[in-house]
């Protein structure tokens, strides 16, 4: 308490109006139950290629905003759940209550590919929101309404929306990176503080504006680095134009500084564990149909800098490709309410001057599968199959992964228990030898939440199984544990980090038995705009990371989460 009270200068004036702000919003809010979620943090890799997801709330890819025309739509909408699997910390299930915005395009909003919810009208993605019902003063209310809905007053469909984010992170590791020789206990506080304007010029045409300012302090920090602290950074500005097209379909398309979550978390995430989130700068244009969209983009990366604006574009890695989406199911099967989407997709990755292990040099990732997720009455999936090809410094690539969540509902309506498996298989191999192909998975820009909520591990040379339950044990309390055994596929191959760096030695002693962690995680979701969650992470070394000299580890962290 002391060390956040003498540091509470460090958060700036920003970030103290908007905890002032969003803590008196209950007074004015109606209320909502939003449902389950939590929020994952991964300590991120120090050039951004891998990446941990969970300020926000629950990793599902929830849409952008979902048109409410009658009791019965909203009924409908209260009975299918969405498609989660373990929550990620500062993001809530989309089965909460909607408002009448209306989404972008007509593919169902819950396969649109705008991110997770978290809350009755929050993203995580903040561009996904519409806020244009409120044009009509009948419209439900909202704490802060006049900066929702600001009408420019240059025509119908004018108006510009303003939007304020705060996470106060807290802590702890008992050793960090489960190193003895960096066995000093790591106690930190990390304050992301973000401001966002979105301006409507007319119905079909906006520009979009994002800035932040991250900070990292405590005793035995992370590394003041790009991913962990940025003094004022431009985390998104593009201009986007909607338009009609053939087959009563719709159509858009955005350029300039974005996020990006359109995919499989397996391979595609914003960054959000670490300190500062991820943005990608180039073009990307979606088009949608009732039962089939795409999305086509060319994007380069960001650099990671800690000075004033000095996040410029990183022309060295690029990502382009195309994902698909079609509905296999949407509405009753077997007499189940159901909703199916299946995705192929590819992706061609290409890091100029990339290193891991003993390879260095042009990494070129042609990533391609397919996707098959959704719910089926009670049950839930989200199944993902990759194949990588390409070469890594004049290498061939042959690598693949595998990942298959799946839970079951004990019971009926959102807030029933469940009971849950994950189950992941990456391919490695390569990456410790001078000749022949490469078999290790490169996750690109993976939520790392599917394995650990720290820098333990990433999905590379890796085999995981991971049962898990999900309940609420009291109104608007979400609680997600999970027993996760970890081994490598290749004993030549070490394991690794989220950042992509090893674990010095394990390419040198024998075993496949990697780590097992167990985790907890707790969201408390005051309202639609303050939640509270807990996490804590016990890592117990396996026989391949004692033998190495790795030790275990205990992690905990509290994070209060504002947004209006």
């Amino acid at each position: 308490m002391l060390l956040m009270t003498t540091s509470l200068p460090r958060w700036g004036r920003a970030g103290c109006c908007i905890l002032a702000v969003s803590v008196a919003m209950p007074a004015f809010a109606q209320s909502n139950t939003p449902a389950s979620g939590a929020d994952n943090l991964a300590t991120p890799d120090i050039r951004g290629s891998a990446s941990g997801d969970s300020p926000v709330d629950p990793l599902v890819t929830t849409p952008a905003s979902v048109q409410e025309t009658d009791s019965t739509a909203q009924e409908q909408e209260a009975k299918a759940p969405s498609i989660t699997r373990e929550p990620e910390a500062g993001v809530v299930d989309d089965t909460a209550p909607r408002n009448i915005g209306t989404p972008p395009g007509p593919y169902p909003v819950e396969g649109q590919g705008w991110g997770p919810k978290t809350g009755r009208n929050f993203y995580m993605i903040r561009y996904a929101e519409d806020w244009s019902y409120l044009a009509d003063p009948k419209a439900e209310d909202v704490p802060l309404r006049n900066l929702k809905y600001i009408p420019l007053g240059t025509g119908d469909g004018a108006y510009l929306t303003l939007n304020g984010y705060e996470r106060i992170r807290y802590v702890y590791s008992s050793r960090p990176y489960m190193d003895e020789a960096r066995s000093r206990d790591r106690h930190e506080i990390q304050t992301r503080t973000m401001f966002g304007a979105d301006a409507h010029l007319n119905e079909n045409f906006r520009v979009y504006a994002e800035i932040g300012n991250m900070e990292t302090f405590g005793r035995n920090q992370e590394a003041h680095i790009g991913v962990h602290e940025d003094n004022l950074n431009l985390q998104q500005l593009f201009a986007e134009a909607r338009f009609p097209v053939a087959g009563g379909g719709k159509a858009g398309v955005m350029i300039g500084r974005q996020q990006f979550y359109d995919g499989s978390r397996v391979i595609l995430s914003t960054r959000e564990g670490p300190n500062v989130p991820l943005s990608m700068n180039g073009v990307r244009l979606w088009s949608q149909w009732d039962k089939f969209r795409f999305s086509a983009f060319a994007l380069y990366g960001s650099e990671d800098d800690t000075s004033v604006l000095g996040d410029g574009v990183d022309t060295d890695v690029s990502l382009s490709g195309v994902n698909t989406s079609f509905v296999v199911a949407n509405g009753d099967v077997a007499g189940q309410d159901s909703q199916v989407f299946f995705d192929p997709f590819f992706f061609h990755y290409l890091d100029k001057d990339h290193t891991i292990g003993l390879v260095s040099g042009r990494d070129r990732r042609e990533t391609y599968g397919a996707r098959l997720w959704g719910h089926v009455g009670r049950f839930q999936f989200d199944w993902s199959a990759i194949q990588q090809d390409g070469d890594f410094a004049g290498r061939p690539v042959d690598a693949y992964t595998i990942s298959a969540e799946q839970s079951l509902a004990l019971a009926s309506g959102r807030d029933a228990p469940r009971i849950g498996l994950h189950a992941e298989i990456a391919s490695g191999g390569g990456y410790y030898t001078q000749t022949g192909p490469i078999h290790s998975f490169n996750p690109i820009n993976g939520a790392n939440i599917l394995f650990t909520e720290i820098n333990t591990l990433t999905g590379i040379n890796l085999a995981k199984l991971g049962p898990n339950i999900t309940f609420n044990p009291v109104k608007n309390v979400n609680i997600f544990a999970e027993a996760g055994f970890y081994w490598r596929r290749d004993e030549n191959e070490p394991l690794y980090r989220t950042s992509f760096e090893p674990y010095a030695g394990t390419e040198n002693v024998k075993g496949k038995e990697a780590m097992q962690i167990y985790r907890a995680r707790m969201r408390w979701t005051i309202n639609q705009n303050v939640s509270v969650v807990q996490q804590v992470e016990y890592v117990a070394a396996g026989k391949v990371l004692d033998r190495a000299g790795f030790k275990d580890e205990i992690y905990a962290a509290t994070e209060l989460h504002l947004r209006f």
